[in-house]
């Protein structure tokens, strides 16, 4: 958002980002289904200069507002399927009068259990500004963004207990349809 975005060659910037906190989360259980609803807050603690090309975080305060679904098939090695929204509301960035524009974004992932502790699924994203970015310091591309992503999901379960889980998650996307936004894979 108005701040120049590193180039090829630039030195790669190495440090703290933005640290997020998710003081409420309300959740509903009914058979096969689960859904929550969370608010967040993203804090800008990561290091922050108006203009720079080494930011490790991104300059503002912001609200972030989920709410999301996942079905699990009632059988051994099931199948699951989520679904989740985001609404984010950025607030004034530090060190200008810039207002970041507000955006929308969706999250999916079919997913199958092949053994007790192992499942393989797609994943799925699409954001979108939904508001312009706001203030006279702002001298960028007033255009929208948006972008979307596709790819797989290697989940473990490397403790399963009763009341917890800890689960590892290794994820691959790959971008396209991308407007007025860095694209990449990751």
């Amino acid at each position: 958002f108005a701040a120049p975005r590193p180039l090829p060659g630039d030195e790669e910037a190495l440090g703290l980002g933005d640290i997020y906190l998710q003081p409420l989360t309300l959740g509903w259980h009914s058979s096969a289904w689960h859904t929550t609803a969370a608010y967040g807050l993203f804090v800008p603690t990561g290091r922050f200069t108006f203009g720079a090309r080494d930011n490790t975080g991104r300059g503002f305060w912001s609200h972030l507002f989920t709410i999301g679904t996942t079905y699990i098939e009632p059988k051994q090695r099931p199948w699951n399927f989520t679904i989740q929204g985001r609404y984010e509301i950025p607030m004034k960035k530090e060190d200008s009068n810039i207002t970041p524009g507000q955006a929308f974004i969706a999250e999916y992932s079919v997913g199958k259990s092949i053994s007790e502790s192992l499942e393989l699924g797609l994943v799925g994203y699409a954001a979108t500004q939904t508001t312009d970015i706001s203030g006279s310091d702002f001298n960028g591309d007033p255009s929208k963004y948006r972008y979307f992503g596709t790819g797989l999901e290697l989940q473990y379960i490397a403790i399963k207990k009763n009341t917890w889980n800890m689960t590892m998650s290794l994820r691959s996307y790959w971008e396209y349809n991308v407007r007025n936004a860095p694209q990449g894979n990751f």
